[in-house]
């Protein structure tokens, strides 16, 4: 009986040794698999944050200067002006009344359409100016008031004019076409 007992021993201990190695390989592939996802932590998170936020300061520094020193293009057929101390476009027809509120942001001009971008207007401002179109002869060929955006078209000759004023944002874009504006052919 004596022997038995030792066979068990044998058997017992011999498993016991085996773990013991098994144990020591993972610690060996988890610290090397902390080093990749650090690795990859940097390379797909921290460096490109680093890179926008880089990106991001170079562009609203630029935008900036737009802004204060304006931006100008005019090849003929096509002409935008953006900036500080924008005024009513001289291209635009005698015939439209400028409009007299707020601060003009934008304009643009691509053949015979020429838009305008104006900020700081209120109703009364958009009021005026609907008046003065119809003091001057134009026709109010249409209204429209969808929640918070206001809008409508006067008519005068071959000239359509198309305001939008925004009330939450106090900004209006006024839209200026020579000719038909559904036809095509401008």
């Amino acid at each position: 009986m004596a022997e038995v007992k030792k066979e068990t021993k044998e058997s017992v201990s011999t498993p016991a040794v085996e773990p013991a190695k098994t144990a020591e390989a993972p610690k060996k592939k988890s610290h090397a698999l902390v080093i990749v996802i650090i690795v990859l932590i940097v390379v797909f998170v921290v460096l490109p944050t680093i890179s926008f936020f880089a990106i991001r300061s170079f562009v609203q520094h630029k935008i900036g200067d737009i802004k204060k020193d304006g931006f100008s293009l005019d090849n003929g057929n096509v002409s935008v002006n953006v900036g500080e101390n924008q005024t009513w476009p001289v291209s635009a027809p005698i015939v439209v009344p400028k409009f007299e509120g707020g601060k003009i942001e934008s304009s643009s001009k691509i053949n015979q359409a020429w838009t305008i971008t104006i900020s700081g207007v209120n109703a009364t401002d958009v009021n005026k100016y609907k008046k003065t179109l119809k003091s001057k002869g134009w026709k109010i060929s249409s209204e429209t008031d969808v929640n918070e955006l206001k809008m409508f078209t006067a008519t005068k000759g071959d000239y359509t004019v198309s305001p939008i004023y925004s009330t939450p944002e106090q900004s209006m874009t006024i839209g200026i076409i020579k000719g038909d504006p559904t036809s095509t052919n401008q």
